[in-house]
């Protein structure tokens, strides 16, 4: 038997990728190419492999070269849909406008310039929202930035416990909490939730890869080349 859905991934793809513009200033930082295909393929590929089928958009900047990609044919049995950002709102109301719009109980938000190669934490019905956290000596050229006390995150800054590793599951509960402004960051929509003790972290094993600056691109276009013959 199959075990239960899993949620959806809701992919923030409208970064505009400003330090990658030598490489291709015609594409959103997300479908910049990397051993000849878009990142954000190879972001679905690897969930695709792991059993997600509800893929979630969030486009902005060249909004149109993310939702023209053959998403369909190059995926079968998997769910495409693109909710396009009209005016600056931020990866956090971004979210908010994608649960309301897309009327979402939970979804895993992904930066959609991030890759996370392991599977994501398990989920806990006690918690509002769940980080996907790295651990200080698994990073390469970042530092911690989720401050923790016991299972739970409360504060997001710099020196930190752990690292945001660029995955957070997020509940219809956590969003409703916020009432502040937009535009507005991921760890801002959550910062309610978090004073209300309601967001855990899950330690993942390893470390990320992510394409924002060259030096990160040449060693994710390493890493690809080998998760490719798999």
């Amino acid at each position: 038997m199959s075990g239960p859905a899993k949620p959806a991934l809701l992919i923030l793809a409208g970064g505009k990728g400003t330090r990658l513009a030598t490489l291709d200033s015609t594409r959103p930082k997300p479908m910049v190419l990397v051993a000849g295909k878009p990142f954000l393929h190879w972001l679905v590929d690897f969930y695709r492999r792991q059993g997600y089928r509800d893929f979630i958009f969030s486009t902005g900047h060249l909004a149109e070269v993310v939702e023209s990609y053959d998403w369909d044919a190059r995926f079968p049995g998997a769910t495409f849909a693109s909710v396009r950002e009209t005016t600056p709102l931020g990866p956090g109301g971004a979210v908010r406008m994608i649960f309301e719009k897309c009327q979402l109980d939970a979804a895993w938000v992904l930066n959609g310039d991030t890759l996370l190669p392991q599977p994501l934490p398990a989920v806990d019905p006690r918690h509002e929202a769940i980080y996907s956290v790295l651990e200080k000596d698994q990073l390469f050229d970042a530092t911690p930035n989720l401050v923790v006390e016991g299972e739970l995150v409360v504060a997001e800054r710099a020196g930190g416990h752990y690292f945001d590793g660029g995955a957070v599951y997020v509940t219809n509960r956590a969003v409703a909490r916020y009432q502040g402004p937009v535009p507005c960051s991921i760890h801002g929509l959550l910062k309610p939730a978090m004073d209300a003790r309601r967001v855990g972290f899950g330690v993942v094993p390893g470390t990320c890869y992510d394409i924002g600056t060259p030096e990160r691109y040449k060693r994710f276009e390493s890493f690809i080349k080998d998760f490719s013959k798999c």
